[in-house]
Formats: C-alpha cells, sequence, structure tokens
C-alpha cells in the first residue's frame, strides 16, 4: 500500500506521520503519478504547527514531480499514451502515488 506524510494534529516535526493511503485508481480527467519528488514551503510549516489552520488529518505540500502510471480521459475511458512521461504535480506532495487533474500537470522533461 502507498505511504504519505500525514498531519493528524499540530505540533512540531513529531507529529509528521508515515502512513499507509489508499491512492485508487484516476477519476474521470485525472491522472495517477508515482512520485519521484515533494516540495514542502514555510506556509507547510505554519499548517503543521497550527499557525494557519488546516482540517485536520491532511497531507501537506503542493508540489510534487514523477511520472504517470494511469490516465482516465474526462469521458471516464482509461488511456495509456502516457505512461511512463514525467510530470510535475501541484497537489499532495509527500506521497508515494497522487491522483490529480490531468489539466493541472505539467510535463516535466527534465525528469528523465
Amino acid at each position: 500500500m502507498p505511504h504519505a506524510m500525514q498531519i493528524r494534529q499540530t505540533g512540531g516535526p513529531e507529529v509528521l506521520n508515515w502512513t499507509a493511503v489508499d491512492v485508487g485508481e484516476p477519476g474521470s480527467g485525472q491522472v495517477r503519478l508515482r512520485q519521484a519528488a515533494a516540495g514542502l514551503n514555510y506556509i507547510d510549516v505554519c499548517h503543521r504547527t497550527g499557525y494557519y489552520s488546516q482540517p485536520l488529518p491532511f497531507i501537506p505540500g503542493l508540489e510534487g514531480a514523477g511520472t504517470v502510471e494511469a490516465i482516465t480521459s474526462a469521458g471516464g475511458s482509461t488511456t495509456i499514451h502516457l505512461a511512463g512521461q514525467p510530470m510535475a504535480s501541484p497537489s499532495g506532495a509527500p506521497l508515494q502515488y497522487v491522483c490529480t487533474y490531468s489539466g493541472t500537470t505539467l510535463t516535466a522533461a527534465g525528469l528523465n
């Protein structure tokens, strides 16, 4: 099962939990990426400490990069023509896998 860095309560670095998560299949118009890199920023520290509230539990981070594992078109049929294509994603950074809308991803040719 894939894992993600999840925060269940606010506090210091000790509240970061490497947790098993169910990523599932991509929904309509989504891609599933196998993450290779993740980015965290100061705002993620503010969320973790509770300085800026965030519904709990949550997975911090909005920057990640990886390779396409599965794609589902907006019509619902699965295509694989981009399988293995390096992509950058603005959602769910510290996850091993993430499903996100294909329109929010960018080709990351330099990732190879």
